[in-house]
């Protein structure tokens, strides 16, 4: 299978496995820890799209302008999404813990996070076999 393929396949699929595992730990929570799991981070869900758009757009700029070679841009493009994926999900989890969300709800968090993270390094992976 042709890796680009695969790379999309592997990133979807994650993003749609991870979704429908946290919409199963939030039919757990009641009205009220929905309500306030909402209020909590509409505001950051805004500026964590635009932080990540802006990261795209820097992307593009630095390969359309020669700033870097493409394997190394797509590199240096990984680790700076996964380190800011590190830092927002490192802060959700401490809002999480900090206005007292189950134990059970805070794992689920974290290991939702960690496959987010595994399936965008193996996405990145599997498209940088691409552009050798």
């Amino acid at each position: 299978m042709n890796p680009e393929i695969l790379a999309i396949l592997v990133l979807f699929g994650t993003i749609l496995g991870t979704r429908w595992m946290n919409d199963r730990a939030n039919q757990k929570l009641s009205i009220e820890q929905k309500a306030k799991l909402v209020d909590l981070f509409s505001k950051t869900r805004i500026w964590n799209f635009a932080l990540l758009f802006g990261i795209v757009i820097l992307y593009f700029i630095v390969l359309e302008y020669g700033i870097l070679e493409g394997r190394t841009a797509l590199w240096v493009y990984a680790l700076v999404v996964t380190l800011v994926l590190i830092v927002v999900a490192y802060l959700s989890s401490r809002k999480l813990k900090e206005n007292g969300f189950p134990d059970d709800y805070f794992k689920t968090y974290l290991t939702l996070s960690t496959l987010r993270m595994a399936g965008l390094l193996i996405f990145f992976l599997l498209i940088s076999e691409t552009n050798k």
